[in-house]
């Protein structure tokens, strides 16, 4: 089916009426479309691919500040639910936000600033 909607199999565009090429040439034009997304898409996959490699792995008592990947069993643990997920987790943590604006100033210097405020965390 690729190579009939290239051209390569099918009628002869010489000899193909209006309709056939016009659909040769969509049925072209999406799988260009499709075949750029999944090839930038293949480059974010390598990215992530490449990160998770790259971090090292080891203990709880060993773990270095930074980026890692902690191996081991949780024992004796209550299942707590996340917040949001509503799915069962060992540790989680959240912070809600809220933009805020407020007045600075006065007379001639007076101008609005916009902040963000920690509702709940």
């Amino acid at each position: 089916m690729f190579l009939w909607g290239l051209g390569f199999l099918g009628p002869c565009p010489a000899f193909a009426d209006e309709n056939e090429v016009l659909y040769m040439n969509v049925l072209g034009g999406i799988f260009l479309l499709v075949g750029m997304f999944f090839f930038f898409k293949g480059f974010s996959d390598l990215r992530k691919k490449r990160l998770i490699e790259d971090t090292p792995r080891s203990t709880l008592r060993a773990m270095a500040p930074g980026e890692v990947e902690v191996t081991g069993q949780a024992l004796d643990w209550q299942a707590l639910t996340g917040p949001f997920s509503q799915k069962p987790c060992v540790y989680y943590e959240y912070s809600v936000e809220e933009e805020r604006t407020r007045t600075v100033g006065t007379g001639k210097d007076e101008h609005t600033e916009t902040y963000w405020a920690t509702i709940k965390s």
